[in-house]
């Protein structure tokens, strides 16, 4: 048996591992649809800079293209050539998800607006026409020759999906780190993970026909191959140097992809059982593992794609309600009882203040009045600063704490997510200009300090006198540090000492300024340095409220389970098969949880779709979601698939002010209802033969739409804008409408 021959007998398997890889394409297949892009669109019209989109055109321009040749090799060539059931099915399953690729980049450029002739602009361009024409070399005609066929696997398989498209997704992905485009970063992220798969799986096939056909494994085709490494390496450098033509952009140069590429063709080359070519040891993008699901580079290129599973996780009931017993975070736990949380901080602010007011006075009155007495010190000159700019007052004190006040309070209720980045990126701002430029000359500006006492001649005074009063300050500060965070630390030695370090820069800012506003962000830097979980110190300023919603949906043929936070924005996982919502409901919730650091106490709010569809979708969907509001004690809303609709199509058509009618069609026939246009039920959920029957209003009087790619996500945003906007939401009662013989019975 080769991989020539066709095996008439489905099993047993002689490849097990294409069955392997063609299952796990199914386990992790998605759709273009599942990615929201509206944030996309106000990236691209208002935060890309001008270097930034010239960058994303150019690898728009070939990034389709590169994908049909790959999906036509499929197609056109392997499906030829290898003749095994279980290779057929890896191969299929591959191409299919390259046609997924191709409508998904196609789904975001027209979605960001580019024009169609965008398309086939690539031709003008040497560096991307010339990647094009060496890919149609690799014609038909000598399909039948094993060298060619062989070098075939090697250039697609390890060196264009391998390689080529590698180059583009870390240029890609770049984006995604400083928030930009990330309907972008997920579409990359997910297709990043397919060609990872689809590689590892073409060279396994490219080892196992040279294993068959040993023959042709010889010097002569090793340099072909080594040859053919050079020139697709040699392309994308051309390639790199056009699409960075006005330049590197934030967080990535054109020289780190050029060296990146080299690492890469290095890895691949010993895929293939080839020496590596290129002097690049280390990835030159080491973030680029994180992004690429947490893996780290020698796995993600050479571990087996069992590994690989977006669906591979089993789950039970039992395991999932007592992880709500294991799983507890600090922080989550003091969100649950935050009265008791501030009136512990009121407790301690109280205490500490107490603490300080006893040791002063104790200091003062035992220790200082008893060993010197203050000198009086007269200057001969009167000091005058050295320069006056004399500006006018524009404001008192009072009025700019007052305006400040104000301010603050509307703009955190106005734009809560605005003044949240604001305040986030000042803070970054200002422990960035201290630590950087700042602290390091306090020492320079206390020496200038000393030198002027100095010259006034008043420094041995100081020092004699008042000597006495920095030691007890020092003293009681660290006496603070010892007794706080060593109480936290069990007082072992080394933890006090580290925690005395990282106070140090505080407190000899604050010695220095005598400005408790200057040292605050380097005493909480310092806190999260002191503690061991830094997400408390972080908590306590400010106390924020949060807002997280899980939505579940298994009313179709496949289950899905979305998270949507306070800002809208979405984390699903899905899976399509046809009726198999028990077996793979808690598979798909372990791994969004697993992927996404996520568990059952950060839970705010539940929704689960009731219906109408599948009659054990429906029940298995509302069971779990009553299972885990059991658990969690949180509020659980009802919402059926007609509403969901209605919202994605309120979102298509936002200036109109027309009704909305909902249609559905499922195996059943269709169902129906009536909506506002603020998704205000008109009329009740309808079951109709016909899209045209019982539909309460004419095609004119509403808009109508009707979609069968709904999942979890929209219901999730439907809730999410239900509570937002004070909308009245529903208990859960399942809603089967053409309900089994059996159920009427009931």
């Amino acid at each position: 048996m080769s991989l020539l021959e066709a095996d008439p007998i489905y099993k047993p398997f002689n490849y097990p591992w294409a069955y392997d890889a063609w299952l796990q394409q199914q386990r992790i297949h998605w759709i273009p649809e599942e990615v929201p892009l509206a944030d996309d669109v106000k990236d691209w019209k208002t935060k890309l800079s001008n270097v930034e989109k010239n960058l994303l055109t150019q690898i728009f321009r070939f990034f389709t293209q590169a994908d049909i040749e790959v999906n036509n090799c499929y197609m056109r060539h392997y499906s030829n050539i290898f003749k095994p059931t279980e290779i057929c099915m890896m191969l299929a399953s591959f191409s299919n998800m390259e046609t997924i690729h191709i409508a998904a980049y196609s789904y975001l450029l027209d979605t960001i607006g580019m024009p169609e002739s965008e398309y086939q602009a690539f031709l003008k361009y040497d560096a991307m026409r010339k990647k094009y024409e060496y890919m149609l070399e690799f014609e038909e005609s000598k399909k039948h020759d094993k060298k060619h066929v062989a070098k075939t696997l090697a250039v697609f398989g390890a060196f264009t999906e391998g390689l080529q498209l590698f180059a583009s997704f870390a240029i890609l992905l770049n984006f995604q780190r400083f928030g930009k485009m990330k309907g972008m970063g997920q579409i990359i992220a997910w297709s990043a993970r397919d060609e990872t798969l689809h590689t590892n799986s073409i060279i396994m096939l490219f080892n196992t026909f040279i294993k068959e056909n040993n023959e042709i494994w010889d010097n002569e085709f090793k340099e072909e191959l080594y040859s053919a490494c050079r020139t697709i390496v040699e392309l994308e450098d051309e390639f790199i140097k056009l699409a960075f033509d006005l330049g590197d952009v934030k967080g990535l140069s054109a020289e780190e992809v050029r060296n990146y590429i080299r690492y890469v063709a290095n890895r691949r080359l010993m895929q293939l059982g080839l020496e590596s070519i290129y002097d690049v040891n280390d990835n030159p993008i080491p973030w680029l593992d994180e992004i690429l699901n947490g893996v780290e580079h020698t796995n993600f290129f050479e571990n087996r794609v069992t590994e690989y599973s977006r669906a591979a996780t089993q789950g039970t009931w039992e395991e999932a309600f007592t992880e709500n017993d294991t799983n507890n975070s600090s922080v989550n736990n003091l969100k649950q009882s935050a009265i008791k949380f501030i009136l512990l901080l009121i407790i301690m602010i109280f205490l500490s203040n107490l603490a300080s007011s006893l040791i002063a006075y104790s200091v003062g009155h035992f220790i200082i009045q008893n060993t010197y007495s203050i000198q009086d010190i007269t200057y001969e000159e009167t000091i005058v600063p050295l320069w006056s700019f004399r500006l006018p007052l524009l404001l008192s004190n009072f009025h700019a704490l007052a305006c400040g006040f104000v301010s603050s309070i509307v703009v955190s209720i106005l734009l809560p997510k605005k003044s949240k980045e604001l305040s986030n990126k000042m803070l970054d701002l200002t422990l960035f200009i201290l630590k950087t430029f700042l602290t390091p000359i306090i020492p320079i500006f206390v020496l200038g300090l000393a030198l002027k006492m100095q010259h006034d001649q008043v420094l041995s005074i100081i020092f004699k006198d008042y000597s006495i009063i920095f030691i007890i300050i020092a003293s009681a500060t660290y006496l603070y540090v010892f007794l706080l965070y060593g109480a936290a630390n069990s007082f072992k030695i080394t933890s006090w000492i580290a925690s005395i370090s990282n106070m140090i820069p505080a407190f000899i800012t604050a010695m220095s300024t005598m400005s408790s506003n200057a040292t605050m962000p380097l005493t909480l830097e310092g806190s999260k340095k002191n503690v061991k979980q830094p997400d408390i110190a972080s908590s306590v300023i400010p106390i924020t409220a949060s807002f997280h919603l899980v939505a579940i949906d298994t009313v179709g043929t496949g289950s899905s389970i979305a998270i949507v936070d306070y800002d809208g924005n979405c984390f699903v996982e899905r899976n399509s098969a046809s009726n198999n919502h028990v077996e793979s409901f808690f598979q798909i919730l372990n791994t969004l949880f697993d992927k996404h650091n996520y568990n059952y106490d950060k839970i705010d709010h539940l929704a689960v779709v009731v219906g109408p569809g599948s009659f054990t979708g429906i029940r298995v969907g509302i069971s779990a979601a009553q299972g885990i509001n059991l658990v969690t004690n949180k509020p659980l809303h009802g919402v059926n698939a007609l509403e969901v609709q209605a919202y994605t199509i309120s979102l298509l058509c936002t200036n109109s002010k027309k009704n909305i009618r909902a249609i559905i069609k499922n195996a059943q026939g269709f169902y129906t209802q009536l909506f506002d246009f603020n998704l205000l039920p008109l009329s009740g959920p309808t079951a109709a033969r016909d899209p045209g029957s019982k539909c309460h209003a004419t095609s004119s009087d509403c808009i109508t739409h009707m979609d069968c790619n709904l999942n979890a996500s929209h219901a999730g945003l439907l809730v999410h804008y239900r509570l937002k906007n004070k909308q009245k939401l529903n208990e859960v009662e399942a809603l089967y409408l053409n309900e089994p013989q059996y159920m009427k019975s009931l």
